[in-house]
């Protein structure tokens, strides 16, 4: 059973809705806000919105260089 099936079931649908639109939200942001302070464009994080590309897109971020990591000044 997905989420959506369970906020439906004592949601109405706009409010089930809204809330999976909220979360889609706050999971872009924190992405996008992740991606700057590696040094990277936040516009990595619309990759995250195409299935099968948004695994290549974790994958690149997660073993590229992180500056803060690696003592690099950014």
């Amino acid at each position: 059973m997905d989420a959506l099936t369970l906020l439906t079931d004592w949601l109405p649908s706009w409010a089930a809705h809204l809330v999976v639109a909220l979360d889609l939200v706050a999971v872009m942001a924190f992405a996008a806000f992740s991606s700057m302070r590696m040094g990277k464009s936040p516009l990595w994080v619309l990759g995250l919105l195409v299935p099968f590309v948004n695994v290549a897109v974790i994958w690149y971020l997660a073993y590229s260089r992180w500056p803060r990591i690696d003592g690099e000044e950014g």
